[in-house]
């Protein structure tokens, strides 16, 4: 394991309670990258700090801070060489200043695992916003959940479970293969996509679909099922390993798992472009209160993270296939612009600048602008969207 250095720079003097609240978001994706926290030195301004972790390697802390939200300066590889390393040498130092034992040093705060704040945001301004561009999300995100059904079907009869089920049209798709006995559940965190769900299927005489609201990372899911299937809905848990955990006590023993997540970035440029644009323009918060979607979209574009935390959850014969597909992010331009200012990393970015996001909107509206025009086609703004379908044995 390597010793990382991390550096960070606040604008206001940094706080206890912004402490707890930054470990508690980026200690589970250390976590899973098998990166842990050593100390932290806060500067007696209190606007800087430089914090050394235990990680694989750099990008390994890198990954963590951005799949957690949590901002820093700069993350690099280190040989560092702290006192309480040469017991000797402390023991002489306590010596020398006439103590008898070293002085304790302050544990960090205990990180929470609670799913609550990704919970408010799902239920409430991201739900807002996902109704707004309802039909962009479905018809683009169908092409990658099809592409997962058409290799791994449900057989007829079976019992699914839908993780993360949001409007529920996924769910419905299974109901319809597995009927007329099986049965389709789609579970999700918030309430109004759950009863948005359920209206949708009653509207379409869906009879063997349900829909619950449930924490994925620690309430009873029900089951047994045969299957489990989830399309975007597992990369924003608090503890993915609990949750997935959870997830491969519900499913019978050889149960399939199949769900479908984000790769890297840089290979999705339906929000990347926006992304880069907006973090260059407006200044991110971390600390405005505001309730946040949790780790983010890509906390499982690694290949490695993702088949780690699914081992460590019990599952085996872990496989992931890559599936592109293009992606229409607006019909125009001025849609396009407002569909990549409202949801994604650039939108949570926006949201969190508040005023100041307002401020500079003109800016970055220019900016998109300018960014999204080679992507124009006869038929909108079409742009490239890469995922893993990811398929595991409980």
């Amino acid at each position: 394991m390597a010793r990382i250095l991390a550096e960070q720079v606040f604008q206001e003097p940094f706080t206890d309670e912004r402490y707890a609240a930054d470990a508690a978001k980026l200690t589970p994706c250390l976590d899973v990258r098998k990166g842990a926290w050593r100390r932290s030195s806060l500067a007696i301004d209190k606007l800087r700090m430089v914090c050394e972790f235990e990680a694989p390697d750099a990008e390994a802390v890198r990954e963590a801070f951005r799949a957690s939200g949590v901002a820093y300066e700069r993350v690099w590889t280190a040989d560092v060489y702290a006192v309480e390393d040469y017991p000797d040498a402390m023991r002489k130092l306590t010596a020398l200043l006439g103590e008898t034992t070293a002085p304790p040093t302050a544990a960090p705060a205990p990180p929470s695992e609670s799913n609550d704040e990704t919970t408010a945001a799902w239920n409430g301004v991201l739900f807002d916003k996902f109704v707004r561009f309802r039909d962009i999300l479905t018809l683009g995100f169908t092409r990658h959940s099809d592409a997962a059904l058409d290799r791994h079907p449900p057989i007829q009869g079976a019992r699914v479970l839908d993780v993360g089920c949001g409007f529920g049209d996924v769910t419905a798709a299974v109901a319809r293969a597995v009927a007329p006995d099986g049965f389709a559940s789609g579970v999700d965190v918030a309430d109004r996509f759950v009863q948005a769900a359920r209206r949708d299927a009653e509207a379409h005489h869906i009879d063997n679909a349900r829909f619950f609201r449930a924490d994925v990372q620690k309430d009873d899911l029900g089951g047994p099922y045969d299957a489990v299937i989830s399309r975007f809905g597992t990369m924003f848990f608090a503890n993915p390993v609990a949750a997935l955990r959870n997830v491969r006590t519900a499913l019978k023993p050889q149960g399939l798992l199949c769900m479908v997540v984000w790769r890297k970035r840089e290979d999705n440029a339906w929000v990347h472009v926006a992304e880069t644009i907006v973090r260059d323009l407006v200044p991110e918060r971390h600390d405005t209160g505001e309730p946040t979607c949790g780790p983010g979209p890509f906390s499982m574009a690694s290949a490695d993270t993702t088949s780690d935390i699914l081992a460590r959850a019990g599952f085996r014969d872990v496989s992931l296939l890559r599936h592109d597909a293009p992606v229409r992010i607006g019909r125009d331009i001025d849609e396009a612009i407002q569909f990549a200012m409202a949801l994604g990393p650039a939108g949570e970015v926006m949201r969190l600048a508040g005023e100041e996001g307002e401020r500079r909107k003109p800016t970055v509206i220019a900016a998109l602008r300018q960014a999204l025009e080679p992507y124009r086609t006869s038929e909108g703004i079409v742009m490239p969207s890469s995922a893993w379908i990811v398929t595991a044995r409980a």
